[in-house]
C-alpha cells in the first residue's frame, strides 16, 4: 500500500438514518464525498429522494450502469469534479475507480454481497491519506442467515491493509471449494479443512484411475529438541507458514535439501532453531522409509539401566526385523515389544549432560543415523535381483528349498542368508 495509508475504518451496523446522516455530515465537513452503494436499480432513484430528505445539505447524484452512457460519463466527471457530494449507485463503481476525495461508503443490504465483492467495494475509499470509513449496512428486520454473519465478520476482522490473502483465505472456508469432479459447486471445506480437501480430492483421482494410493509422510517426532523457523529468520507470518507447509510434504532427502537452500538464499545462514528443523525433516524422510509411524523420547523402568529411551513406532511389521538387523550389525540393540509394533533404542550418555539435559544436535544426528538408507537399497537391489533370476530361463536363480533366493554360485542372496542366520542366532531351539 501506499506510504501514511491509514486502513478503513470498517463498521457493521443496522440501517439508521441518524447514522447515515451523521456519517455524511462528518465527510462534507472535510470537504469530503461520499458512496451510497444500493444495489437494486429499480428503487435507486427512490433511495436517492429519501437520502436528499434526509441530509438536503448534500447535493446527490445517481448512477448506474443502465443510465445512457453519456449520461453516465457526466455523472461520473462531476464526481470526480466534486459538481456534487453523494454518489447513490450500484456495483459499477467496485473496479477501475479510483477518487481520492471520496473517503466515505454507505453499503445498503451488505449481508447480500460476497466476501470477496465487499473487500473490492471496501477499496475504493480511503485511496489517500485521509481515515477513510466504510460502513455495512444491513436491514434491522432480517434475521441474517448464518453464512451472512460470518462474511460481515470476516470483513469487519480482516481491515488491514494488504488483508486480502486472509480474506480470501476464509472465503474459501466459508463457501467450500467445490465439487471439481461434479456438477455441484458448493461444498464443506469448512469442515474438513483446505490441506485434507486436498489429500481426498487426490485420492479421488488415483482411485479413478485405479491408482495406487499414495501413502503421505506423516511421521512424528517429538525429541527435547528447539526446532522452528523463528520470526526473526522469516518475519513474513505467510511465507513462514508455507515454508512449514513445504516441509512437512518433503518425502525425499533433496526436497528438503532444495528447501533449506531456498531458505538460505532468501533469509540468509540458517540460525540454530532453523538447522535443527531442517534435521528433523530429514529424520521424518528416513523414518517414513521403513514405515515408522512416531518416534519419541520416554522412561522405560526394568528394561536396561538407562531410563531414558528412544520409542520407535511402526505401522505394521514388514521393516521392524529389517531395522534390527540393521542396527544389530553396528552394536545397537533394538528392543522389540511382544504383541506389539513398537521398539525401543538406548541412549548412550554422552548425548547428554551431567545435569541430564539432552545436546540437542548430537541427539538429532544419532537419531537420523538409526536409520540407514543403505539397507533399504540392499533389499530393493535384492527383490530386483530376484524378479530378474526367476523369470531368467537357466537352472540359475532357482529357489531354495527353504524358499530362500540362491545365488549364480548358489548361495543365498546375502539379505536373506543374515536373516535366517541372526533368526537361528536369536532362538537356538529352532
Amino acid at each position: 500500500p501506499p506510504e501514511d495509508r491509514l486502513p478503513v475504518e470498517t463498521r457493521v451496523i443496522r440501517f439508521s438514518e441518524e447514522k447515515v446522516r451523521s456519517g455524511i455530515l462528518r465527510e462534507l465537513n472535510r470537504g469530503g464525498q461520499v458512496y451510497f452503494l444500493h444495489n437494486k436499480v429499480k428503487d435507486i432513484e427512490e433511495v436517492a429522494d429519501r437520502l436528499r430528505n434526509l441530509v438536503p445539505e448534500a447535493r446527490i447524484r445517481v448512477g448506474h450502469a443502465q443510465m445512457p452512457d453519456d449520461r453516465l460519463e457526466e455523472t461520473m466527471r462531476n464526481f470526480v469534479r466534486h459538481a456534487f457530494d453523494v454518489l447513490v449507485c450500484t456495483t459499477i463503481i467496485e473496479s477501475g475507480l479510483d477518487i481520492p476525495n471520496a473517503n466515505t461508503m454507505f453499503i445498503d443490504n451488505a449481508d447480500n454481497f460476497g466476501l470477496a465483492e465487499l473487500h473490492q467495494l471496501r477499496g475504493r475509499v480511503g485511496r489517500e491519506k485521509k481515515q477513510a470509513y466504510c460502513y455495512f449496512m444491513v436491514d434491522p428486520d432480517v434475521q441474517l442467515t448464518t453464512r451472512s454473519v460470518q462474511r460481515l465478520e470476516a470483513i469487519r476482522e480482516y481491515d488491514k491493509l494488504g488483508a486480502g490473502f486472509q480474506i480470501a483465505r476464509r472465503d474459501l472456508q466459508i463457501r467450500g471449494a467445490g465439487n471439481i469432479l461434479g456438477t455441484e459447486q458448493s461444498g464443506h471445506l469448512a469442515e474438513i479443512g483446505y490441506e485434507m480437501y486436498c489429500d481426498m480430492l487426490e485420492a479421488a483421482k488415483r482411485a479413478l484411475k485405479n491408482e495406487k494410493e499414495k501413502i503421505r509422510n506423516d511421521v512424528e517426532i517429538d525429541l527435547p529438541v528447539v526446532a522452528l523457523l523463528d520470526k526473526d529468520y522469516i518475519s513474513d507470518p505467510e511465507i513462514r507458514i508455507d515454508f512449514y507447509r513445504r516441509f512437512s510434504r518433503v518425502e525425499k532427502k533433496e526436497d528438503a535439501d532444495l528447501l533449506r537452500s531456498e531458505m538460505k538464499d532468501r533469509f540468509g545462514k540458517l540460525p540454530i532453531a532453523a538447522s535443527r528443523f531442517y534435521h528433523i525433516s530429514i529424520i521424518r524422510t528416513r523414518a517414513f522409509e521403513f514405515r515408522i509411524k512416531k518416534i519419541q523420547m520416554v522412561t522405560v523402568e526394568n528394561l536396561t539401566v538407562h531410563s531414558r529411551m528412544l520409542e520407535i513406532q511402526f505401522r505394521d511389521s514388514a521393516r521392524k526385523e529389517l531395522l534390527r538387523m540393521a542396527l544389530k550389525d553396528r552394536g545397537i540393540e533394538l528392543r522389540l515389544l511382544a504383541g506389539t509394533i513398537k521398539g525401543y533404542v538406548d541412549l548412550p550418555r554422552d548425548l547428554y549432560d551431567r545435569e541430564g539435559v539432552f545436546k540437542q544436535e548430537e541427539l538429532l544426528k544419532y537419531v537420523e543415523s538409526l536409520f540407514p538408507t543403505e539397507v533399504l537399497n540392499e533389499e530393493q537391489q535384492e527383490i530386483t535381483e530376484a524378479a530378474r533370476r526367476q523369470i531368467r530361463p537357466s537352472r540359475k536363480g532357482e529357489e531354495s528349498q527353504n524358499g530362500n533366493v540362491v545365488s549364480d554360485s548358489g548361495s543365498e542372496a546375502p539379505l536373506a542368508a543374515r536373516r535366517r542366520q541372526m533368526k537361528k542366532r536369536d532362538n537356538p531351539s529352532s
